[in-house]
């Protein structure tokens, strides 16, 4: 089995009974090559929307957190010092329809302010910096782009990773139907592949 260096937040996981499932460019390489993807810097973790997991990963020791909101609600987490790579935890909602839903950010390099290199650079260094903040402000300004992961809820089948508390990482049910919905011909490696623009389960307004 292959280590990720996370068991000590997916023990907490199992113990509470999270739904969680390996995601992104950690299932992709893990489901393909056996191996996280070289250069990819985190590992990408979802969750079913769940007020308890904030509380719970705060009790890990010698991590720090950066925690993403809009409108008041955490919609991700980054946990640095955990693992080598850091841990990208994104929080998905069940819609009632066919998807799971998870609010997400991209900055906005359109904007008239962001053309001032100064700019630019003090406001990807205050993104990175901060503890925690409220994007509802700066997607008002049009600063930062607002978007949206739709993850397919048959191909995750939660009802499944319920019962799966003995496994050592959870992954979506119908892997290679994900992998494709998101990444069309997953099978072949490109590189300069961008999240923001080549993800097919991503979508920004």
């Amino acid at each position: 089995m292959i280590n990720l260096g996370i068991d000590r937040l997916l023990n907490i996981f199992h113990e509470h009974n999270v739904i969680y499932w390996l995601d992104s460019g950690t299932l992709l390489g893990l489901h393909r090559d056996g191996k996280l993807i070289s250069g990819d810097k985190d590992i990408d973790i979802s969750v079913l929307d769940d007020n308890r997991v904030l509380p719970l990963i705060q009790k890990l020791k010698d991590v720090n957190l950066r925690i993403k909101k809009y409108q008041g609600k955490v919609e991700k987490i980054k946990i640095y010092g955990l693992n080598e790579r850091v841990i990208d935890i994104s929080f998905f909602v069940d819609t009632d329809k066919n998807f799971y839903i998870s609010t997400q950010f991209s900055i906005n390099h359109s904007h008239i302010l962001l053309k001032i290199t100064l700019v630019k650079k003090i406001l990807i260094s205050y993104l990175f910096k901060v503890k925690s903040l409220d994007y509802k402000i700066l997607a008002l300004l049009k600063v930062v782009r607002l978007g949206y992961w739709l993850t397919p809820k048959n191909l995750i089948c939660v009802d499944e990773l319920k019962k799966l508390n003995k496994v050592k990482y959870n992954l979506p049910l119908k892997v290679d139907e994900y992998l494709t919905y998101r990444y069309g011909d997953w099978s072949k490696k490109i590189s300069n592949w961008s999240s923001t623009k080549d993800d097919k389960g991503l979508y920004f307004f």
